[in-house]
């Protein structure tokens, strides 16, 4: 009998072969009457661990949402900086072709302006060169008929004043469509023309009275015509040097 005690006090109880004990944690409260209240605290700890539990989602959700706000609004406005840069680059570049292209044509009137007030020089220093050439032929006849009628009109200088007049009036008639006769220092040039023209044809025809052979006779040398001249081709000259 004793040996059985002996050997059921030598038993060790393995921790599998222990029946397991719930864990239970519980405050007990003394309340003033006596009484003994229990408390369960796994109760209370599994309703904060779920309280935390959802506060953490919501802060979660909370954090993210606002993640996704701020990622929105960061993307919009970025894009909206993108579209500024780039219409802002569009209108930089028109505005730069706008003004090549006004500036090429400000170029091109300009070579077009020079090219035609060049044209017009030319011309117009080929129209000089050609007025005083017949204007220094005019002058040639003038001293000629001058020269004859000095002499009286002799028999042997009728032939030569009528060839006199013939060229004369040629001349005339070329240097009319030359000249501009709603100019006055070109109509001045061209009356002087026809003075002389007149009076010769009367002197010519025997008809021309003493106050009008004296007119001939200080038309025919006097340097008013050419005085005349010479400041319609320095008009003219002018003209060619300002470019008109």
């Amino acid at each position: 009998m004793a040996e059985q005690e002996g050997k059921q006090a030598l038993m060790i109880q393995l921790p599998w072969t222990v029946p397991q004990q719930e864990n239970t944690q519980a405050i007990i409260l003394q309340q003033p009457n006596g009484q003994k209240v229990y408390l369960d605290l796994n109760h209370s700890t599994d309703t904060t661990a779920i309280s935390s539990f959802v506060l953490s989602v919501i802060i979660a959700l909370i954090l993210g949402g606002f993640a996704t706000w701020l990622a929105y609004w960061y993307g919009r406005k970025s894009f909206e900086l993108t579209k500024q840069g780039f219409n802002l680059t569009l209108e930089q570049i028109g505005k730069s072709v706008e003004q090549t292209l006004n500036s090429n044509r400000e170029l091109y009137q300009s070579q077009k302006d020079l090219q035609l007030m060049q044209i017009k020089s030319t011309h117009r220093q080929d129209w000089i060169n050609n007025i005083r050439e017949l204007f220094s032929e005019i002058l040639i006849v003038r001293t000629k008929i001058n020269i004859v009628i000095a002499n009286n009109f002799s028999v042997q200088s009728k032939d030569k004043l009528i060839d006199y007049l013939v060229e004369f009036r040629k001349l005339t008639h070329k240097i009319t469509l030359y000249l501009n006769p709603l100019e006055e220092s070109s109509e001045v040039i061209l009356s002087d023309m026809r003075k002389i023209d007149f009076l010769v044809t009367k002197y010519f025809n025997k008809d021309i009275i003493d106050n009008e052979l004296d007119e001939l006779s200080k038309i025919l040398i006097s340097k008013t015509l050419v005085q005349n001249i010479q400041k319609l081709l320095k008009k003219e000259w002018e003209r060619v040097k300002k470019g008109e």
